[in-house]
């Protein structure tokens, strides 16, 4: 098998069942583990909205965000309201 079908770009029909069980396992184990970043950063980042003064900005730096918009965009998906807002309502 070359090293393509072991990375798993090719379809799952083509790869062999081993192979691709254990690439299902690590794909999944790195979405969980994504989560769990994506869980500690945001908690962070309330934390640092209701007992700090900081900027968002600086929060979204603190957190490990390097795109404002991104942060933004993950924490509204992930509490229901805007940094701001959440800011706002504490």
């Amino acid at each position: 098998m070359n090293s393509i079908g072991k990375i798993g770009v090719l379809l799952p029909e083509f790869i062999d069942p081993l192979d691709y069980e254990l690439l299902r396992g690590i794909h999944t184990e790195a979405a969980a583990l994504g989560y769990n970043v994506i869980e500690k950063r945001i908690g962070k980042a309330e934390q640092l909205l209701e007992f700090s003064d900081l900027r968002i900005q600086e929060i979204a730096l603190q957190c490990g965000y390097h795109n404002e918009s991104h942060f933004m965009r993950q924490f509204k998906v992930k509490v229901g309201m805007t940094a701001l807002q959440f800011r706002q309502s504490r």
